[in-house]
């Protein structure tokens, strides 16, 4: 399974939080980008990991399935009421 994490501000970067999973020892893509959506995508064997990929992130994210295979993994934009 994949996880696709994206970023509700476009204005934030996605590095620190890429640079975080990957110390973490998960299997990450690079950032893609199309229009002002950015994204990268993680690999999710277990529901552990799923679990794991909240915890390390530290900051409020909605989970959704948009597509078969693929749990969207949003950023929450802290500064939006």
């Amino acid at each position: 399974m994949i996880g696709k994490v994206t970023n509700a501000d476009p204005r934030s970067d996605l590095e620190d939080y890429k640079y975080i999973l990957h110390h973490f020892g998960y299997a990450l893509t690079d950032i893609c980008k199309e229009g002002n959506k950015r994204w990268f995508e993680v690999g999710i064997t277990k529901l552990n990991d799923l679990v794991g990929i909240v915890y390390y992130l530290k900051t409020p994210i909605t989970i959704s399935h948009s597509e078969v295979g693929v749990i969207n993994i949003e950023i929450c934009d802290p500064y939006k009421e």
